[in-house]
Formats: C-alpha cells, structure tokens, sequence
C-alpha cells in the first residue's frame, strides 16, 4: 500500500467487508458508513461504561445484582443503600457548592466514598434504580416539624418506585 493514497477504510456492502477502500475514492459512499460505525461504537463504549459504573455502585453498597426489578430487590437495594452511604451535609457546612448531575454525584458519593444531603443521595440512587429496570419518580417533600406542622415545600426529596402497579415509597 502507498501512503500516498489517503487513509485507509474498509467498507461493509452486501454482507461483506471491502477493504482497504481509499476515502478519496468513494467518500460520498465511505463517509456516512464510517459515521455510522463510529456512532454504534461510542454507544456500546459509552453502555460499557455506564455498566461498569453501576457495577461500582453495587459495591459501594455492597449489594448484590438484581435479576428483575421486584419489590424483593428493592428491598435489598434500600437496605444495602441504608447501611453503605452516610447522609451527610458536609459540603453545606463548609461552603462548597452542591452539584446535582449524575456525574458529579457518581463520584463524590461512589468515587469517593462520601455521603450527602437527601437530594444527592435519592438523586443518585433513582439513576441505579433505573438502571436496573425500575419505574422511578423524584417527590418533593415536606419534613415533619411536630405532630402537624412540616418544615418548608421542596426541604427533602424522597422516591416514589413504581412495582407491578403498586407504589413504594424509598427514601
């Protein structure tokens, strides 16, 4: 082959592999398949590492995989939550500002094995509910300050998971 002659390619028609094709040559044709490879590529990268970071979060509470989303694992799923990860207001007291993406709470609470606030916590553990197969909802919710008084609309955020069409309530 000459270096010469461009990037090489190979090219998927009729069920079989051509290659190398030069994108010179047929870049009306080899484009968009490239495109489309690269795009079922950065899916399944992109899958394989969002299982991978579920995986991790089992182990930060140490629970075991679920096999269907049943009230028996969510059960086992709150209970492991529970006894794993602290509530914490830690980076209230201290000033820090609070971030609520996945991403930021995967590695505070997963990462680095921190605790939070409800709205952290809940936040991150619907996503794994989800994950794995669950039908949840974020409530706003109300903290009870007496016997018939509550604290101020949004203080605490709790969830509402949806199982054979009954409701549960995870916090």
């Amino acid at each position: 082959l000459d270096d010469t002659m461009g990037p090489a390619a190979f090219i998927m028609s009729e069920g079989k592999l051509f290659g190398p094709t030069y994108l010179h040559v047929g870049l009306d044709f080899a484009l968009p398949i490239l495109m489309i490879g690269f795009a079922w590529f950065a899916i399944w990268l992109a899958t394989d590492r969002q299982v991978t970071q579920w995986i991790n979060y089992l182990r930060r509470i140490a629970a075991n995989p679920v096999s269907r989303p049943d009230l028996t694992a969510l059960r086992h799923l709150q209970h492991a939550h529970l006894h794993a990860v602290p509530f914490e207001n830690l980076d209230i007291r201290c000033g820090r500002p609070l971030a609520l993406d996945e991403a930021a709470l995967f590695d505070k609470i997963v990462t680095r094995r921190r605790g939070g606030i409800c709205y952290e916590l809940n936040t991150l553990f619907a996503a794994l509910l989800r994950a794995l197969g669950f039908q949840v909802s974020l409530l706003a919710a109300e903290v009870a300050t007496g016997e018939t008084t509550f604290g101020p609309a949004f203080d605490h955020m709790a969830l509402l998971v949806v199982i054979a069409e009954r409701r549960f309530l995870a916090d």
